[in-house]
């Protein structure tokens, strides 16, 4: 419950169904406060919330993301320790260090084996240096201006390429040192 959270948010300032992410949002901003679980019944015991002009929602913050793995004192028993005296801080403390030492050793290699054994499939990039006006066209041509300012033949011309490659979305645009644009495209599978 590490990433769960109090938010308190004015009434005269926010709707009580404010969406979580503005919420969050507001938070950053500064307008609205955050309490963790323990926090937020400290000021409720020491009677310092006034919930007559606040509203107060709980939101996980992790929401989206998905728990890896859990340690239990079971595992240390099953691998031959005594956990009698293991303290929770400890028992944290061997998590955190698991936790680091797979995301920086097995994580990245081991995450396409297993999506890919799942069977979700890829998204497909594909990038093409071309010149500036046609960069432009592209930009132009996939935030739906259309082309605007462009000759009827350019717009054409690019959008057969479009075709050809099978482009779905422009995702980058990058300046290249000899004048050229890096364009990166999503393609349909």
């Amino acid at each position: 419950m590490k990433n769960v959270y109090v938010y308190v948010y004015p009434i005269e300032d926010f709707e009580r169904n404010i969406p979580d992410n503005e919420l969050i949002k507001a938070y950053c901003d500064g307008s609205v406060k955050r309490y963790s679980l323990d926090e937020f019944a400290e000021l409720i015991n020491d009677e310092c919330f006034n919930e007559v002009n606040n509203w107060v929602r709980i939101i996980d913050d992790m929401s989206g993301y998905f728990p890896i793995s859990y340690l239990h004192r079971d595992d240390l028993k099953g691998i031959g320790y005594d956990v009698s005296e293991v303290s929770d801080w400890d028992m944290e403390t061997i998590a955190e260090k698991l936790g680091s030492d797979y995301t920086e050793q097995l994580f990245h290699s081991s995450l396409p084996i297993i999506v890919d054994h799942v069977g979700v499939p890829k998204i497909n990039l594909v990038s093409f240096e071309v010149p500036r006006w046609k960069a432009d066209l592209f930009i132009s041509l996939f935030n739906a201006d259309g082309g605007n300012g462009f000759e009827e033949s350019e717009i054409l011309e690019a959008e057969q390429f479009i075709e050809d490659n099978s482009l779905k979305l422009l995702v980058d645009v990058e300046d290249k040192p000899d004048q050229m644009i890096k364009c990166t495209f999503l393609t349909k599978l």
